[in-house]
């Protein structure tokens, strides 16, 4: 999933950011720029071990968004070790801490950086993805399992997950006043922005490790990763779309250009989400495409 806001919370919520419009005297060129960035539930997309949460509160917190207007979308996913949600379901069972190293609940992670639109370049500005680990330890799936429940810092509604993808949009257009018309302007050129940030467990193994549970971490985190990267590949789609639903927006009055582009990309970044959601529901956050620990 994917999400950006200033209060740790898991929901999907957007904030803008308008500049000053600026006319370009002789050309009678209007900049209007618009930054919209989903915060972090219904963005955030979990797909690998979505954890048991069997009633244990959710004491994790989100870290504040990159600033008081901008919220990170997010998409977190699991897959299920045993469980359901997003991803691997993780159980709470604890094992004897002294047969294995503990790892270290982590409380956040890196979201997304704030990304770019230039409203010229008709194109859409992608950031470099940032990825961040946290580590886990563990001699069985079960045990890893159990870490990763320990020590994630993704969660949602009381549920802890194992991975999480995360992203962040915005747009602006370049308008001028439609040609014989007093009041109606038309979109010349638009820009997207859009960074992406995912988080997973990386599992240190031991010296005397059994072969089977290296393989299954190694098929577990390839098809973790391969998951994630399908909701990547959504939110790139989606980006690309909300570029071409303003390069191709109507005519409209000058006044309510703005208004009109905005209502625009919400209905793209609404679409956006529900196919990250459909992901999840379809895969049951990668679990069924062999993202999971047992």
């Amino acid at each position: 999933m994917n999400n950006l806001y200033t209060t740790p919370q898991i929901r999907t919520s957007y904030s803008q950011m308008l500049a000053s419009n600026r006319m370009l005297s002789k050309r009678k060129i209007s900049y209007l720029s618009l930054l919209i960035i989903v915060s972090l539930l219904t963005s955030t997309y979990f797909s690998v071990a979505a954890l048991k949460s069997s009633g244990i509160p959710n004491t994790n917190s989100q870290p504040k968004g990159l600033n008081s207007l901008i919220q990170p979308k997010s998409t977190s996913d699991s897959p299920k070790l045993s469980g359901n949600v997003t991803g691997t379901a993780v159980s709470s069972t604890n094992t004897d801490p002294n047969s294995r190293k503990n790892c270290t609940p982590t409380k956040s992670y890196a979201k997304p950086s704030t990304p770019t639109a230039d409203s010229r370049s008709n194109s859409v500005n992608q950031s470099q993805t940032i990825i961040s680990y946290y580590k886990v330890y563990g001699k069985t799936p079960n045990e890893i399992s159990n870490q990763i429940y320990s020590c994630t810092p993704v969660t949602s509604n009381g549920k802890k997950f194992a991975a999480s993808t995360n992203y962040a949009i915005n747009w602006s257009i370049l308008y001028s006043p439609v040609k014989n018309s007093q009041s109606h302007c038309r979109v010349i050129s638009a820009g997207v922005g859009l960074s992406i940030s995912k988080v997973f467990p990386a599992w240190e193994a031991t010296t005397n490790t059994s072969a089977s549970t290296k393989n299954t971490w190694n098929a577990f985190i390839a098809n973790l990763k391969q998951h994630e990267n399908e909701h990547q590949a959504i939110n790139q789609m989606y980006a690309t779309k909300l570029l071409n639903e303003l390069n191709t927006l109507a005519p409209t009055n000058c006044n309510t250009i703005s208004d009109v582009a905005k209502v625009k990309a919400q209905s793209v970044i609404a679409s956006l989400d529900a196919a990250n959601i459909r992901l999840d529901a379809t895969t049951d956050h990668g679990a069924t495409d062999g993202a999971k620990l047992y």
